[in-house]
């Protein structure tokens, strides 16, 4: 009885510790893909533009969220990951985080990241709006929710797809900073 009951919850925590989680992203060691983006700031669009190419070789975490899969859990998630990347900028002052918001409707998409921004008050980076819901390159599972990507001189160092995604999720996200410092 005691081994069963200890084979139950055995299964239950590492399906627990992977409930939710989805391969999505590009795979670590390969060059992180173009993406073709307009920064959003104050409720005005800049021009599309690379904004991996922009980054260039400085630590740069890009969350990738369809628009249609944003909910609250996903916004805590952001705020903690803003958190760590604000934390990693003390001893790293370039590294930079990039929310990209994917649509095919741009221009409701800068509204919709103006209203979230006003609410949420990120400071360790940039809002960007993507007009595709899967660009070219990164691998986005279709049943991911966020997609989170560290990249280091335009390499990915780690990566996270979720398709449920809460504030506890950023732990795993935090320790893959650990070796640039941001810990």
């Amino acid at each position: 009885m005691s081994r069963s009951l200890l084979a139950t919850a055995c299964v239950m925590l590492v399906c627990g510790t992977a409930w939710g989680q989805v391969e999505s992203g590009p795979a670590v060691g390969e060059k992180t893909p173009a993406i073709t983006a307009r920064t959003v700031t104050n409720g005005q669009a800049a021009e599309a533009a690379d904004v991996v190419k922009q980054r260039g070789e400085h630590p740069t975490v890009y969350v990738l969220l369809p628009a249609d899969k944003f909910d609250r859990p996903t916004a805590r998630y952001l705020k903690g990951v803003d958190a760590a990347v604000s934390k990693l900028q003390r001893t790293q002052p370039n590294a930079d985080l990039v929310v990209l918001w994917l649509t095919e409707d741009v221009e409701a998409g800068v509204r919709r990241v103006t209203q979230i921004q006003g609410s949420l008050q990120l400071t360790a980076g940039d809002w960007a709006v993507c007009s595709s819901t899967s660009p070219e390159g990164w691998g986005l599972h279709e049943r991911a929710a966020v997609t989170t990507v560290l990249a280091v001189k335009e390499k990915v160092t780690a990566r996270f797809g979720y398709d449920s995604v809460n504030e506890k999720d950023v732990e795993r996200f935090e320790a893959a900073l650990q070796p640039l410092g941001g810990q």
